[in-house]
């Protein structure tokens, strides 16, 4: 582990417990596409949950939108987000992620569409609020995120690489 000179480790805590849903909703795309330790339908155990993550990175393009209320939108939309991962199955992780858990009501669990990038053919995407005072249900009215194109590209592993070089 790397620290300064002479100083101790920091240990980070981890997120506190929140299965129902109070902290985190469960239609919320963090907990969405990364239940964590949470059973999911795909398993009830949580290390069968850890074999759907992949390596993520979101790049933005475009101009910000305006931060004044009121003001004119000039880059008239035109801003978006490349989403780039990677992982050893497409059909095991990724689809599962998109097809199973964001575009569904109840994957990985009840409470809801992901609000954020799922896809819904009906008129918006329901989702329920769970806080301590009760629940709340939550309809959208339209898509926040639109895709536009996508692929899905080979990556060969570093020791494929490195056999090839050997030859």
């Amino acid at each position: 582990m790397l620290t300064e000179a002479g100083a101790p480790p920091r240990i980070v805590a981890g997120a506190p417990a929140d299965a129902v849903g109070h902290l985190c909703p469960r239609f919320a795309h963090v907990r969405k596409v990364n239940p964590r330790d949470l059973p999911t339908d795909q398993g009830g155990a949580f290390h069968q949950t850890l074999t759907f993550q992949v390596l993520r990175r979101g790049i933005t393009w475009g101009d910000p939108f305006p931060q004044e209320e009121g003001v004119a939108d000039l880059a008239d939309g035109q801003r978006g987000l490349l989403f780039l991962c990677y992982q050893t199955s497409i059909r095991r992780q990724f689809e599962v992620l998109n097809n199973k858990w964001m575009n569904r009501q109840n994957g990985p669990q009840d409470g809801g569409h992901d609000l954020l990038v799922g896809q819904s053919r009906a008129a918006g995407r329901e989702c329920l609020l769970r806080t301590p005072g009760g629940e709340i249900s939550l309809k959208t009215m339209a898509d926040w995120v639109i895709p536009t194109g996508g692929g899905y590209f080979f990556a060969p592993s570093i020791s494929a690489l490195r056999s090839l070089i050997k030859r």
